[in-house]
């Protein structure tokens, strides 16, 4: 059975645009998030979805990288409100983006999750990892 309000390809058979906010970046090796994302993001790819990763760093940009999108958005580098700063950064951009899902990865990123709904973006929320 098929939901009729879930999200789903376009009528031109093209993927989903999912945005995964989160994490340190694509490619990272930092930990369990990023473990998920660098397996994640090109299966996605592979299977035919548009994929957008949000990155940390010191400057603000959009690369493509093996095929997936890239965004460094800003942040403060480094102590307690890290996470925090850059999860709030990147939910503000693809909130603007109109992605079919995001992925948010950290339960501390999880205050994100009201606006990207707001502006119509179904969200899941993954609290530990691969």
């Amino acid at each position: 059975m098929v939901d009729e309000g879930a999200p789903g390809p376009s009528d031109q058979g093209a993927g989903l645009r999912i945005a995964i906010i989160g994490s340190r970046g694509y490619p990272s090796t930092y930990g369990g998030f990023e473990t998920l994302v660098r397996r994640l993001a090109p299966y996605l790819r592979d299977h035919g979805d548009e994929v957008t990763v949000y990155c940390r760093g010191r400057r603000s940009g959009d690369q493509l990288r093996d095929g997936i999108r890239c965004v460094t958005t800003r942040g403060l580098p480094s102590g307690r409100f890290s996470t925090l700063s850059y999860g709030v950064s990147a939910a503000l951009h693809a909130r603007r983006q109109r992605y079919d899902v995001a992925l948010i990865l950290n339960v501390a990123n999880g205050h994100f999750l009201e606006p990207l709904a707001n502006a119509g973006t179904p969200t899941v929320l993954n609290v530990d990892g691969i």
